[in-house]
């Protein structure tokens, strides 16, 4: 069976694209513009990797950030990953959503790998909680500041993993989606 993670990601990550309209109004102290306020982005160039992620980020203040993030991979037939976790991000320089930031994520994250007990062909999957922590930048660009580009990384630990498979790796490499 399949997993329809890829899938969903990706087609909520299309549809944000071509159906996301930036909002207008008065620009609010400490935030960029009226509305960018929330940010729902992916990243294409995993894509190609069969590494897809789609997230989702609300501004609670000029210095701080909390979301939701979905990550999937699979690099052969029997070894892949998700990941469903919240998160909480820090902007020193309180212009969230926009500049440099650090953060941390708690979570589930399956794991899937080839079961040799069950016999050939046979495969589990592990859920464990984990927390990460992150580091990135990010930008607003454009005349409305609707497009979202966000680079950075970071690193996940996989808590209770009885496989010795601890610790997986958060790519950033060039997060793009809307800001509104």
């Amino acid at each position: 069976m399949t997993n329809p993670l890829p899938a969903v990601c990706g087609i909520l990550l299309a549809a944000t694209v071509l159906l996301g309209s930036p909002g207008s109004g008065a620009a609010q102290e400490g935030l960029p513009r009226a509305g960018a306020r929330n940010t729902i982005n992916g990243n294409p160039v995993l894509y190609l990797f069969e590494w897809f992620n789609l997230e989702y980020q609300h501004v609670s203040n000029p210095q701080a950030s909390f979301g939701l993030t979905g990550e999937y991979f699979g690099w052969d037939d029997s070894d892949a990953m998700w990941s469903l976790m919240g998160s909480l991000r820090f902007y020193p320089q309180e212009q969230a959503p926009e500049g440099f930031f650090l953060g941390g994520r708690v979570g589930a994250i399956s794991q899937r790998y080839y079961d040799w007990e069950s016999g050939p062909d046979e495969y589990a999957w592990d859920t464990n909680p984990g927390i990460s922590l992150e580091v990135g930048y990010d930008w607003l660009l454009g005349s409305e500041k609707s497009f979202y580009l966000s680079f950075g990384g970071g690193i996940t630990r996989v808590l209770g993993d009885s496989r010795g498979e601890d610790f997986w790796p958060i790519l950033r490499i060039a997060n793009v989606g809307w800001a509104f």
